[in-house]
């Protein structure tokens, strides 16, 4: 609708979010939660898995949640740095 904040995050198209918290951005091994836990109005680099599960991806932007019921987020492009890791593990 149009004047409404955010964007709505379609969550049932077989990729796998997880949301890092930007505190965690950066640390040995950063620590991602799902979409349940997510918190309104904080700043998380998005992560995405493959169908599969063999490879995970930092997209690069962070994200804001504006409304949880429907998901609705605020993307900023390009906020962190990209990065691809293993499923198993995080390597820069």
């Amino acid at each position: 609708m149009p004047g409404d904040e955010g964007m709505a995050l379609f969550t049932d198209h077989g990729i796998f979010l997880e949301f890092m918290p930007m505190s965690e951005y950066g640390s040995a091994n950063p620590q991602t939660i799902g979409l349940k836990d997510v918190e309104l109005h904080t700043n998380y680099a998005l992560v995405i898995s493959t169908n599969g599960g063999l490879w995970r991806y930092l997209l690069g932007d962070t994200i804001k949640f504006v409304s949880k019921d429907p998901y609705k987020i605020i993307e900023r492009q390009g906020k962190t740095l990209y990065q691809c890791f293993w499923r198993r593990g995080y390597s820069r």
